[in-house]
C-alpha cells in the first residue's frame, strides 16, 4: 500500500501483509501469517536536501502439521529494520523548438541510504520460500538517478494551446555495499554466484517512453569485482492503456545461473470492475513453459478480491487475495499473482539472486 499520513503529524505510514497454506499429498502442511508494519518521517530541508528515516517490524507466526502423524508445531519470527535514505535534487533547463517541445528539464538526483535488518525466531525452522530466509542485512546502498522531462504544448479542439509535461527518459545507476557478511543462505535457494559481503555488481537502468502508454526498459548488473560474475540483464517492453489493458514483455539473462527466458504477462478488463491475468514463463535454454498462471480480480472502490491459478516447475498451486485500499493485500503471493504486476526494481537490486541474499 502507499504510505498515508497518520492524522496531522509528520509521520506515514504502510503495511505488506501475506497469508500462506502450503499443503502435499507428501510431506508436512505449513501455514504463514505475515504482517509487515513500516512508519516514514520524511524531513525536507528547503529544496535541497530530503531525508527519510523509516522503521519496520516483519511478524512472521507459523503452523505446520507434520507427515508423520505427530503432534503439531508453532513458530515465530520477529525481523526489525532501520532504512535511512537521503537525497537531493539538481534541475537545468533550457529551451528548445521542436516537434510539439518548447522547452526540457534535465534533473539529476544523488542518493545514499543505510539498511539494518536483524531477527530472532523461535520454535522449527520452516521453509516454504525466500520470504523465510535469514533477512538480516546490514549495508549502504549508493548512486544516483537522472530524468529528462519535456515541455509540450498542443492545441486543444478549440485551437487553444494546451501545456503538459511529458517524462522522456531516466537513466539510474547504483551499488550496495555488505558493511557486514550476511547470514549463510538456505541451502534449497543457495547458488554458486552468491557474493556474501563487499560490493554488489553495479546496477544500470535506462527507461525511455518513446510513446504515450509505451514504456521500453533495459537493465543491467555488471560486477566489476574480482570474483568475476559476469552480469545479468533484461530488457522489457511495456504497454498500458490506463484504462484496464496492459501488457509486458521481458527477456532476461543470468548466465551465472543459467536463466535466458522470456516472459509475457497480461492484464484485460473483461467487464467493468472485472480483471484477467496471465503470465507465462517460457525457459529459451531448456525449451520449456516453466511457469504459467491464470487469475481474475474484482476490484470495486477501495477493495478488491482475487483468485488465481499457477503451475511451476511442476507443481500446481491456488492463489487467493483480498485487496483493502489502506490496509493492503491479504493473500498467497505467486510469481505473478497478488504483487503489484510491473512494480518497479531498483538499481542495484536487480538481480539480488546473483549476488546476495534477497
Amino acid at each position: 500500500m502507499i504510505p498515508k499520513q497518520i492524522d496531522r503529524t509528520p509521520f506515514y505510514w504502510g503495511l505488506q501483509s501475506s497469508a500462506v497454506n502450503y499443503w502435499s499429498d507428501q510431506g508436512d502442511t505449513q501455514q504463514r501469517l505475515d504482517i509487515y508494519p513500516r512508519a516514514y518521517w520524511p524531513l525536507h530541508w528547503g529544496n535541497y536536501l530530503d531525508v527519510e528515516p523509516s522503521l519496520g517490524l516483519r511478524s512472521d507466526s507459523y503452523a505446520v502439521q507434520w507427515a508423520e502423524n505427530r503432534a503439531g508445531d508453532f513458530a515465530e519470527r520477529v525481523a526489525p529494520d532501520i532504512d535511512i535514505e537521503i537525497s537531493t535534487r539538481l534541475n537545468k533547463e533550457f529551451p528548445v523548438n521542436f516537434w510539439n517541445f518548447t522547452a526540457m528539464q534535465n534533473s539529476i538526483r544523488p542518493e545514499i541510504s543505510y539498511e539494518y535488518v536483524t531477527q530472532a525466531s523461535t520454535g522449527p525452522h520452516l521453509q516454504i520460500d525466500r520470504l523465510d530466509q535469514d533477512l538480516s542485512r546490514n549495508g549502504i546502498r549508493y548512486g544516483f538517478s537522472t530524468f529528462l522531462t519535456a515541455k509540450e504544448v498542443t492545441l486543444d479542439a478549440a485551437g487553444d494551446p494546451t501545456t503538459t509535461y511529458r517524462e522522456l527518459a531516466r537513466f539510474r545507476i547504483f551499488q550496495f555495499y555488505n558493511v557486514q557478511p550476511p547470514s549463510t543462505p538456505d541451502p534449497l535457494f543457495d547458488t554458486n554466484a552468491l557474493m556474501p559481503e563487499g560490493f554488489s555488481p553495479v546496477g544500470f537502468r535506462l527507461d525511455v517512453f518513446p510513446y504515450k502508454n509505451f514504456t521500453l526498459s533495459y537493465d543491467l548488473d555488471l560486477d566489476l569485482s574480482s570474483s568475476g560474475q559476469g552480469k545479468a540483464q533484461g530488457l522489457f517492453l511495456t504497454y498500458d492503456s490506463t484504462t484496464g489493458y496492459i501488457l509486458n514483455l521481458n527477456y532476461q539473462q543470468e548466465p551465472s545461473l543459467g536463466i535466458n527466458e522470456i516472459t509475457a504477462a497480461t492484464v484485460l478488463k473483461v467487464y467493468k470492475d472485472i480483471y484477467f491475468s496471465t503470465y507465462h514463463d517460457y525457459s529459451i535454454s531448456s525449451g520449456l513453459m516453466f511457469t504459467q498462471g491464470y487469475g481474475i480480480r474484482f476490484i470495486h472502490g477501495c477493495w478488491g478480491v482475487g483468485l488465481g491459478y499457477e503451475r511451476s516447475g511442476g507443481a500446481d498451486q491456488f492463489v487467493c487475495t483480498i485487496d483493502l485500499m489502506g490496509i493492503g493485500s491479504l493473500g498467497r503471493e505467486s510469481a505473478f499473482f497478488g504483487r503489484p504486476l510491473f512494480s518497479e526494481v531498483r538499481p542495484g537490486y536487480q538481480h539480488p539472486e546473483t549476488w546476495m541474499i534477497p
